[in-house]
């Protein structure tokens, strides 16, 4: 027999996933549903989980995408639409420490086309300076919607993501929702519609106590004409001159670092010639003194001067200065 071994990072949801989308396209099963199902171990135990159980809702969603797709092939292009806003609708779940406060969540959205973040609630720049949490309004459980303003274009796959801003440090998620923009059955007209998405939906959500059954996340689509990026805080552009300047800091003091070993080698070369002379003086045991170099003389680097006592220092320290007036 031949065998497949399948496994993702944790051998749970999307191994199944994976597996069920095989076995349905080898037509082993009718529906996708009883693929699902056909991966259960007959040995395992009561206790273990299902396969179906495994599954979140946005991997069931793209399962009957799968499904569609084997059926009736795939749509002739690719549709783009506009998120206008997102709207929950219920009681606001609870992620403050104290269950006796009636503090609730900091929530902000984030949109992710093709696994690349392209908007989020947080601001524009929320990866390049520091979102404080009270930068975010705080929800408490006397609210009962939630809304956030997107205003961006999507295409394809997309992922909606609710968080918790908890501190600068930790973040949580709330609840995901992954959609193709091609596969979304909606009965509105044109682009132009709202699609209602129960708890059981959304990832993460539909597993949460946090959550009551009643929650719901509404997408508005319509017409978007979103607005150019704004300029970058002043601290992102404190932050890339301090970039700069660093560079260039560096790169200055590799040049530095270069030239003081091209010195350093000249210095050895003429300690050696020097050796040699000497050497060649003692064989013809000339009377003569080797005289030093006279003072005013070029040897080589302008006006610096090297001689035997100041080993080189008189000549790098002249040239670190030359460098700092540069």
């Amino acid at each position: 027999k031949n065998v497949a071994l399948v496994h993702c990072s944790t051998g749970r949801g999307r191994t199944y996933m994976t597996a069920a989308a095989h076995t349905y396209y080898t037509e082993k099963q009718s529906t996708m549903e009883a693929a699902i199902e056909s991966l259960t171990d007959p040995s395992a135990s009561s206790s273990t989980p299902s396969p179906s159980s495994l599954l979140v809702p946005t991997q069931r969603r793209y399962l009957s995408y799968y499904q569609h797709y084997l059926s009736k092939g795939l749509p002739e292009e690719i549709r783009k639409l506009g998120l206008v806003k997102v709207v929950c609708h219920g009681r606001i779940p609870k992620y403050h420490a104290k269950p006796s406060d009636s503090r609730s969540c900091r929530p902000y959205v984030q949109v992710f086309q093709k696994g690349e973040l392209i908007h989020t609630t947080t601001g524009p720049e929320d990866s390049q300076y520091e979102v404080s949490p009270q930068d975010l309004r705080l929800y408490d459980s006397r609210d009962t919607t939630m809304e956030f303003a997107i205003g961006c274009n999507i295409t394809g796959d997309v992922t909606v993501r609710m968080r918790h801003f908890q501190s600068l440090k930790k973040r949580i998620t709330m609840a995901r929702f992954g959609f193709h923009t091609s596969f979304i059955d909606d009965k509105g007209e044109g682009n132009s519609f709202r699609l209602v998405l129960s708890r059981d939906d959304l990832d993460v959500a539909c597993r949460s106590e946090r959550f009551d059954k009643d929650f719901k996340m509404e997408l508005v689509f319509g017409e978007v004409k979103e607005a150019p990026k704004p300029e970058p805080k002043p601290q992102v552009e404190a932050q890339q001159k301090a970039s700069t300047a660093s560079e260039t800091g560096r790169e200055k003091e590799e040049d530095i670092q270069d030239l003081e070993s091209r010195l350093h080698q000249v210095l050895e070369d003429i300690t050696s010639d020097e050796d040699i002379e000497e050497k060649k003086d003692e064989k013809v045991k000339t009377k003569t003194p080797a005289s030093s170099s006279p003072e005013g003389e070029d040897g080589g680097f302008g006006d610096l001067l090297v001689d035997e006592d100041d080993d080189g220092e008189k000549l790098l320290a002249a040239l670190h200065a030359e460098l700092d007036d540069e």
